[in-house]
């Protein structure tokens, strides 16, 4: 309503109350908005009366007794008040300048509201440096912890902004474009800030950069303006440890609570670029969302928490920011299993926004795990770890509801998509060394109901009757499905020795035929090449197993069979 004041007063200046539309038009409603039991619509016709009494009254007398009642006196007392009210309700310093401009048109005088004001005026601006110190030590702490580089970036004037060359190879660390983004930088490659970003951020940026910004005016016009002309604030180490996300465990049915899910919303919170009302933390949907401060949360909000928060906003200010309350906090299976029943949300860094495409099938629950594992921002997202276990309870959830699907996508490529199927069970490690059919394993299984750990639970058994099953069949060659080295740290490796001897009983069994022709020896090798040992030797001489071979090559088996312990079954033959 006060910024309509405002440019509803630019409009009346330039037209000055002559008989224009707008003017007539507005002329013609004040009195009836004069005597409504609405306060802004009171306010408003109020305002304009008072400001251009003389002019309304020539044209009409009636508005004279408008501010001649006690109705009018009421009013400015309520007004007053509602002014007072909202210093104890911590609004923002900007309205307050609005209202008190427009308190000399209503001739309010300033005894009676200055002192409050300068005083919630001093609060709030050392209140918002002390958000700021704590930002910057977070800001400090990403610096240290992620090895971000504190290097030199070129300051450049560039019209009413500076143009900088952010290092290349901080470029490349995640953590340190989270710093810059928190900071006022953009444009490509976010190499664009305002001056005033930079008086702000000032003691940051000290921190950050090399470069001495002591000889730009307006940088230091800016940062003289918000911090003052003694430099005694400074980061405080301390500041950093109440801002470390924790991970919350507990389960919390929010949406029972309340009629619908739609009157609720989950918010990540993120660090406040431009801190608000004494809150270190925002979010960013459609306008910026900030907390109530009156809410019991308010203070023990950190950047990264996941909150249930109502829906519709407490308040908005000026059509920008929208200030909202705190139910709980949440868990990374609160979140997932709230978004999945449909509950909006404004998603920060955990990628909340892969569940949809998942559960609409536009992306296999493969495809958004890996996605989720190689989410470049991984490093410094807190409890990650966490988030990724709580995705792959809700990916293998999907799995079993949508098993027919699920066979498809395997179907289609079964190598890549196995393998995708195995990270998202955890079971890398476990696996590794085994080349199974996995697809046809994965496709009898799924008939089965079971959840993420049953399922490991029977692939794990499945896996050990299907490799007991090899070793009691022994066809030549089977132990090609085993990579003893990889699969020294499984729970395989028991049956190493098996593999071993059944390896060597079968090379050591198949004849090798020899060939006598001529007084030179040719060998028939056919047999040997289906073993394990003969079809590594296979490849490493490049040997064409449908071909005899002469006494050169056959030396070269010789001395790689002896080399591994291994003896040679060679029976004499007629040509």
């Amino acid at each position: 309503l006060l910024r309509i004041i405002e440019y509803i007063d630019k409009i009346l200046d330039y037209y000055e109350f002559k008989k224009e539309p707008p003017v007539l038009s507005l002329i013609s409603n004040l009195i009836k908005m004069a005597n409504s039991s609405n306060f802004n619509e009171k306010y408003l016709a109020l305002y304009f009366i008072k400001k251009k009494y003389e002019i309304l009254v020539d044209s009409n007398p009636i508005f004279k007794e408008v501010l001649t009642s006690k109705d009018y006196d009421a009013f400015k007392l309520n007004l007053l008040n509602y002014f007072l009210e909202e210093i104890d309700n911590f609004i923002i310093l900007d309205k307050l300048k609005l209202m008190k401009r427009q308190f000399d048109v209503f001739e309010i005088p300033k005894k009676q509201y200055y002192e409050e004001y300068k005083t919630y005026k001093n609060e709030t601006k050392e209140l918002e440096k002390k958000v700021y110190l704590k930002k910057f030590a977070f800001l400090r702490y990403f610096r240290a912890k992620y090895n971000i580089k504190k290097t030199k970036i070129d300051f450049r004037k560039k019209r009413n902004a500076y143009e900088v060359n952010h290092d290349k190879e901080n470029l490349k660390n995640p953590a340190y474009n989270y710093v810059i983004n928190h900071l006022g930088f953009y444009g490509a490659n976010k190499s664009i800030i305002k001056p005033s970003e930079i008086g702000l951020n000032y003691l940051i940026f000290e921190e950050l950069f090399l470069d001495d910004l002591h000889n730009f005016h307006d940088i230091l016009y800016y940062k003289t303006k918000f911090w003052g002309e003694e430099n005694k604030y400074e980061i405080n180490t301390i500041d950093v440890f109440s801002l470390l996300s924790k991970p919350t465990e507990y389960n919390y049915d929010v949406d029972q609570n309340f009629s619908s899910i739609d009157d609720l919303t989950i918010i990540e919170w993120d660090l406040a670029s431009k801190p608000r009302q004494g809150s270190l933390v925002n979010a960013y949907g459609v306008r910026i969302v900030i907390p109530d401060q009156n809410t019991a949360l308010f203070h023990d909000i950190k950047p990264f928490d996941l909150c249930f928060c109502q829906k519709n906003p407490i308040k908005i200010e000026g059509n920008i920011v929208r200030t909202i309350n705190i139910i709980t906090k949440c868990s990374f299976k609160d979140a997932i299993n709230s978004i999945e029943k449909g509950m909006s949300f404004i998603e920060g860094y955990y990628p909340l926004s892969l569940l949809s495409p998942v559960l609409k099938k536009k992306i296999s629950p493969f495809e958004a795990y890996e996605k989720v594992l190689n989410n470049a921002n991984r490093q410094f997202i807190p409890n990650y770890g966490k988030y990724v276990k709580a995705f792959r309870k809700f990916l293998f959830h999907f799995i079993n509801k949508e098993k027919e699907f699920i066979y498809e996508i395997l179907k289609r490529n079964p190598r890549e998509n196995v393998n995708q199927f195995i990270i998202l069970l955890n079971l890398t490690t476990e696996l590794s060394g085994l080349d199974l059919p996995y697809h046809e394993i994965f496709h009898e299984l799924l008939n089965e109901d079971s959840d993420l750990y049953e399922f490991r639970k029977k692939l794990m058994q499945k896996i050990h009757l299907i490799i007991k099953d090899i070793l009691k069949l022994r066809e030549i060659g089977a132990t090609v499905a085993f990579n003893l080295k990889k699969m020294q740290h499984t729970p395989f490796v028991k049956y190493s020795n098996e593999i071993l001897k059944i390896r060597k009983e079968e090379f050591e069994q198949s004849k090798v035929y020899r060939y006598t022709q001529n007084d030179k020896f040719s060998y028939q090798i056919t047999e040997l090449m289906k073993t394990y040992y003969g079809s590594q030797l296979s490849e490493i001489l490049k040997i064409d197993m449908k071909t005899a071979i002469n006494q050169e090559i056959f030396n070269k088996i010789l001395n790689f069979a002896s080399k591994l312990n291994l003896k040679l079954n060679v029976v004499n033959r007629l040509s």
